[in-house]
Order: structure tokens, then C-alpha cells, then sequence
């Protein structure tokens, strides 16, 4: 029988050793390599994470001065005025259904917020220039010793969330005063009126008691007896004299007692602030906007002090054609004394003033395009008549019937106001030779969050 071999005692060779020796270093050079991956694995997803939520946030965006907007404060405001946007494009849809007919502005402005809102690049850009503005308000606010105290934000928040201890402000009716301006001679020469709107009548008879406000001309049809500048005289002063009174009534706020408690104005406040806590905006930085708020109206009406509520202000008509070589030929017919009101009817095409003589009331700057504007307001005489003047709608003839500082309304008051202190900070952001926007900031953009799919349909699916 066979005598079997101790395995213990096997006699191991010099290859079966170099063999082995081999496997070992390749499972150790595959596990070195199997970690070595992992790691570079781990460490792309830390830097990854690293620089999405510590390096990118902290990126310089823009500079004004030795102040620093960084990519999380720039990406947070624009999260903030996309929401605000979307919330006041949902209420115009609201205003448009409950004015009906009477709404399509309204759901204008809705539709113009959500076109807007899908460009994320021009809500990006204000929101970048609102940050710069800002700073340049606080700085200014600085200088001049304008402060907010905390009793003034209080109160502020206080409104904002429609809390008011002492009672809930309601509009009632008080009365100022507005000019209504008589008609000059010269404005006499170039107007007569009828008693129905017919491009070619000729009454000569002005209805007794008859003359323009600042904000409401004639709708009766009109027919010049002089169209030609050359035979105007008398001055501006003599053509706009001084005007009786008339009162026109305006708002004013009165306390009602509100049901809206303490604790309710504080569970408000909780539920706005975690309702958008998700971009990163929270209890300091809602009290900061409040301040800057604060602090911007304080500023505007120390800029706007001296302003008085009267606006200069234009009375116009036109005629518009569609080339200048029309427009040159009308001029030399105007020039050889032809009825404007006949011209405008015949070549006009602006439907909605033609059979009035073109006829565009007083109006103040900014009501029209530039090109238009600047021209009604370089004419001086009554009566005068402007060269041709392209815009993107045509070529106009441009005559002035007025011109002169017109009083104005609380209203259009404010909005002077706010032109005025807007140029001020446009022109101080001017000034300045510190302030830069990196052009990678058009990478930082946030296009979120987007128009709910149910506020998108319901402000494109209700007819205008």
C-alpha cells in the first residue's frame, strides 16, 4: 500500500514562491489603486460641496467702494424679487377678475411681469443694480446723519404686515387746489370750436364759460384760423396768464380700530419667514430690507425738498405720416397756410387724435417717447411748428398750443418725486469710479423659483 504524503510537509519551489509573490503585489497595487480612486471620488464630491455651499456663495459679484456683493447675497435678492414678482403678477390677475371689462390693464401687467420673469437675466440685472443702489443709499444716509430708529422700524414692519396698533389707516376725501388756465389770444387764433366733432366745421363761437384744465382738453372738434409761427408775438407769460382755482378732492388716512393681534402680527411674521427660508433669507436680513426702505424715503425727501408741486408741462398736436418726404410736404403746406385740421384729418395715422387735429393735451416729461418729447418741449412760441421728427412710430409735425409750470396732483407730485431722486441717485452712481460688475455674474443667475404652472394659466387663459 501506497504511504501518503504530510500536505504540511509539501515542498514548496522558488517559482511557486515568486508566483505568490507576484499575486500579492497585484491585489495590493489594486487596492492602492481602488482607494486612490475612492479618494479622488470623495474629495471632488467635498470640493463639490465645499464650493457650491462655502466658495461660490462667498465670490465677489460686484464692488462699490470697499463694499462687497458676494454670489449667495446677489443669488438670495434675486430669489426675493422673483417671489415678489410672481405674488404681485398673481394679484393684478386677481384685480383684472374682479374689474372685468374694466380690468385688461390689469392682466396687462401681469403678462408683462411673467414675459419678465422668464427672462431670468433682466430680473438678475435689477436685482444687482437695486443691491448697488443700496449701498450707495446708506452711504449717503451716512454722510447727511440720517439714522432709523427702532420705534420708525417697528412701525414700518408693522405696516408691512398690516398690523396697526393704533388702528387701521382708511382713505377718506379732503380737497386741494389745481389750476384750470384760460385760453390766451394766441391760443384763441390758432382753436375754434364746434358743438360736434367734424374735421371741417367752422363755428366761431367759443362756448361761454369753456376753458382747458392742465389735465383735460376740449374733445369738440377744432379748426385753426393761423397755422404759421411767423405771426406769433406775444410771449409765453401773456399766453399762459394766471388761473382760478378749482378743487379737486383727494385722499387722505384716518385710524379704524384692526382685529389684528400681537400675536397674530408675530405668527405673520414666523410664517413669511419660513415660508421663504428655502432661499435663504431670514429674521435680519427681512429686518435689513425694512431699514433700507426706511432709509430711501428719508433720503428722497431730503432731495426732493425744494420741489414745489408744479411741473412743466406741454400742450401739443401733431400730425402723424409714415415718411419724411410726407411729412416735408405737409410742413410747406402748413407753411402756405393750409387748415391744419383738414391736413391732420386727411394724412394722419394716428387714429386716435386725427379727427381732433392731432389734438394731445398737456403733458409733462416722461409721458412720451424721447425723440417726441424733446422736441414738443424745445418749442418756445405758440404756434410753432417742429421739422420733422422721426420715432419709432412715424414722423410727426409737432405744433405747440401751451406751455408753461402746471400744478399737479398729490399723486403725479410723488411721481415727480421719485423721477427726481431716481436721476439724483443714477447721476451720484455716475459720479463714482469704484464701482465694478464682474461679468461672470450672468453665471450666478438664479432662474427659481419659476411662475407656479396654476398662475401662469390663470393670467394667460383669462381674455383681456
Amino acid at each position: 500500500m501506497a504511504k501518503k504524503i504530510d500536505a504540511s510537509k509539501k515542498i514548496i519551489s522558488k517559482k511557486h514562491l515568486a508566483r505568490k509573490e507576484k499575486e500579492r503585489r497585484q491585489t495590493r497595487i489594486i487596492l492602492i489603486a481602488t482607494f486612490g480612486l475612492l479618494a479622488i471620488v470623495v474629495g471632488l464630491v467635498g470640493y463639490g460641496l465645499v464650493d457650491n455651499y462655502i466658495i461660490k456663495p462667498r465670490k465677489p459679484i460686484a464692488h462699490v467702494g470697499e463694499k462687497v456683493i458676494t454670489v449667495g447675497d446677489f443669488q438670495t435678492r434675486v430669489k426675493y424679487s422673483r417671489i415678489n414678482l410672481i405674488n404681485q403678477a398673481y394679484m393684478n390677475a386677481q384685480y383684472a377678475g374682479w374689474f372685468g371689462a374694466q380690468g385688461g390693464s390689469f392682466m396687462t401687467s401681469a403678462q408683462q411681469i411673467i414675459d419678465r420673469l422668464d427672462e431670468p437675466m433682466l430680473v438678475g440685472k435689477d436685482a444687482i443694480d437695486q443691491m448697488i443702489d443700496d449701498i450707495l443709499i446708506y452711504e449717503e444716509a451716512e454722510k447727511r446723519g440720517i439714522t432709523v430708529s427702532e420705534e420708525e422700524l417697528t412701525e414700518a414692519m408693522q405696516a408691512g404686515f398690516e398690523f396697526f396698533p393704533d388702528g387701521t389707516p382708511t382713505p377718506t376725501q379732503t380737497a386741494t387746489l389745481a389750476s384750470t388756465p384760460t385760453l390766451s389770444g394766441e391760443q384763441l387764433a390758432l382753436l375754434r370750436f364746434t358743438s360736434t366733432p367734424t374735421a371741417m366745421a367752422t363755428a366761431t363761437e367759443i362756448p361761454e364759460g369753456w376753458s382747458p384744465t392742465s389735465t383735460l382738453l376740449p374733445t369738440q372738434e377744432v379748426s385753426p384760423t393761423e397755422s404759421k409761427s411767423s405771426g406769433i408775438e406775444e410771449s409765453l407769460e401773456e399766453a399762459t396768464p394766471e388761473a382760478p382755482q378749482t378743487e379737486i378732492p383727494t385722499e387722505t388716512v384716518t385710524p379704524t380700530p384692526t382685529s389684528y393681534t400681537t400675536e397674530g402680527y408675530a405668527k405673520a411674521i414666523d410664517n413669511y419667514l419660513d415660508s421663504i427660508k428655502n432661499i435663504g433669507l431670514n429674521r435680519s436680513d427681512l429686518v435689513h430690507i425694512f431699514e433700507t426702505q426706511i432709509l430711501r424715503k428719508k433720503l428722497l425727501d431730503e432731495i426732493t425738498s425744494d420741489l414745489q408741486p408744479f411741473e412743466e408741462r406741454v400742450w401739443a398736436r401733431h400730425i402723424l405720416v409714415e415718411t419724411e418726404e410726407l411729412a416735408i410736404e405737409i410742413l410747406g403746406k402748413l407753411d402756405n397756410g393750409d387748415d391744419w385740421y383738414a391736413l391732420a384729418s386727411e394724412y394722419s395715422i394716428d387714429e386716435g387724435s386725427k379727427e381732433m387735429g392731432g389734438d394731445l393735451g398737456w403733458f409733462g416729461k416722461g409721458n412720451m417717447v424721447a425723440e417726441f418729447e424733446n422736441a414738443a418741449f424745445a418749442l418756445e412760441k405758440i404756434g410753432e411748428l417742429s421739422q420733422p421728427i422721426q420715432t419709432q412710430f412715424g414722423f410727426h409735425i409737432i405744433q405747440l398750443l401751451g406751455k408753461g409750470e402746471m400744478p399737479i396732483n398729490t399723486n403725479e407730485f410723488n411721481t415727480l418725486k421719485d423721477n427726481t431722486f431716481t436721476t439724483w441717485l443714477s447721476e451720484l452712481r455716475d459720479s463714482r469710479d469704484d464701482i465694478s460688475i464682474e461679468p461672470y455674474w450672468i453665471d450666478f443667475v438664479p432662474a427659481e423659483p419659476g411662475v407656479p404652472p396654476a398662475v401662469r394659466e390663470a393670467i394667460y387663459s383669462i381674455p383681456q
